[in-house]
């Protein structure tokens, strides 16, 4: 397994002796004890992580040097190191680009923690930079296994229908298939069933001629017919009437299509994925949907899980939908601050990814300053406490209070960690882990 690069500058040279004994189990340190040997080590080495002390030749050296790295390397993650504990001094650095700080006395646990977990968002950004067309983002155990068994269909050609409650990403899923098939050449047409009037269908699906009809002006090239040689993707299928579910057992049967107006016979080649958020055999046994017809639709059926059962999904998809959110708005990115982040990961999501979709995007506008909060997501059921498990609730009372407490500690000692810890009756270790955990700032 390759290890992650870790590039620490710090004119410590026990220091780095020390701690790239420490560390060099789990990942390639690189040394440096300076900021001109640093730069070039970071353009010869291109680290995954750089540990950079504050004070070097001069009091804050590295800390003049951190906005000057962060312009150049933006996606490097940099950790600022620091024998000094003032709380001001980690929010410039914050501010300067820092994603994180540590202070040599502290355990070395609480610097691996510090690495894995940004070296996890690292990942999560880098996937999420290179989704593109492959979106659907898949972190869940449960979502991996959906794009496996997906794959493996995309190298068939049969119909498929797709089950699942509305706004799980259906047409997604289809777009994945139809992009890892050997059509992925051919046109994808999408049509909700839901939004053709029952007038138009024929018209809609098959095309007509001019003079076909009323208004009937040209001709026009029908969605089966646009979709030759590609997949069409019909949506909310459950919604076509007994009538249109008739013309359209008749073209999965022949694939031949009809022009409205035209007695000319189409021959097409067109894979069909269908979706549904009904249970279509329900509705073959009320005699609402047709049986020749779904089984001719139902060759392989599919089902996507709700967003709540595939939870590590939640945050990739919010930092997607963030970053295209700001991207859209013309909005300089923003971060979402960690309380925000566990309350995106344990709510329900009725509305799935949909609704966490447009959840980001009216947090984006609310939101003022670098950082999107709780109280910008306007979740349904952000204040009712009792929606949660009684150990949540109460884990979710506490740390309000642990905010609110510490953040008004801190603003009264001038962000003095020691002074604020003696005040309050903490050990600066412990005030510190705190101030870590919940991001605080004064």
């Amino acid at each position: 397994m390759i290890k992650a690069k870790l590039l620490m500058i710090d004119d410590d040279e026990l220091f780095l002796k020390n701690y790239r004994t420490l560390l060099s189990s789990q990942f390639e340190v690189i040394t440096a004890l300076n900021i001109p040997d640093g730069l070039k080590k970071i353009k010869q080495t291109n680290p995954d992580i750089l540990l950079l002390d504050i004070r070097l030749q001069t009091e804050k050296e590295g800390l003049q040097a951190l906005p000057v790295i962060k312009e150049q390397y933006p996606d490097l993650k940099i950790i600022i190191v620091t024998n000094w504990d003032s709380h001001l001094i980690f929010r410039e650095a914050l501010q300067s680009g820092a994603d994180d700080f540590f202070i040599k006395s502290e355990d070395l646990k609480i610097l691996e923690f510090s690495i894995q977990n940004l070296l996890s968002q690292k990942v999560i950004n880098d996937q999420i930079d290179t989704a593109g067309q492959n979106f659907p983002i898949a972190f869940d155990p449960l979502s991996r296994s959906l794009l496996n068994e997906a794959k493996k269909l995309a190298r068939a050609n049969c119909s498929v229908i797709l089950t699942g409650e509305s706004g799980v990403g259906k047409e997604e899923i289809a777009r994945f298939i139809h992009n890892h098939s050997r059509r992925k050449d051919g046109p994808f047409i999408a049509i909700n069933c839901a939004a053709v009037p029952e007038t138009l269908i024929e018209s809609e699906f098959f095309g007509h001629e001019a003079g076909a009809f009323t208004n009937a002006l040209k001709r026009r090239i029908g969605k089966f017919e646009a979709a030759n040689g590609g997949t069409i993707f019909l949506d909310e299928i459950e919604e076509l009437s007994l009538r249109a579910q008739a013309k359209l057992l008749r073209v999965t049967q022949e694939l031949i299509v009809e022009r409205l107006g035209s007695q000319e016979r189409i021959p097409i080649d067109v894979r069909i994925i269908s979706a549904t958020r009904s249970n279509l055999q329900t509705l073959v046994l009320e005699k609402r949907f047709r049986e020749d017809l779904y089984y001719r639709l139902a060759v392989y059926s599919l089902n996507i899980p709700p967003l709540r059962e595939r939870r590590d999904d939640i945050v990739p998809l919010a930092q997607y939908y963030l970053k295209i959110s700001c991207q859209k708005n013309g909005i300089k990115l923003k971060q979402l601050t960690k309380e925000a982040l566990l309350v995106l990961k344990n709510y329900d999501w009725p509305g799935n990814i949909r609704e966490l979709k447009n959840a980001l995007e009216r947090a984006v506008i609310k939101s003022s300053g670098k950082y999107v909060n709780v109280s910008d997501l306007a979740l349904n059921n952000n204040n009712k406490v009792y929606d949660l498990p009684y150990n949540l609730a109460r884990q979710k009372a506490i740390d309000q209070f642990t905010v609110e407490y510490i953040r008004s500690a801190l603003v009264e000692y001038e962000g003095n960690l020691s002074q604020t810890a003696e005040a309050i009756g903490l050990s600066r270790q412990m005030l510190q882990k705190l101030v870590k955990d919940y991001q605080l700032m004064p």
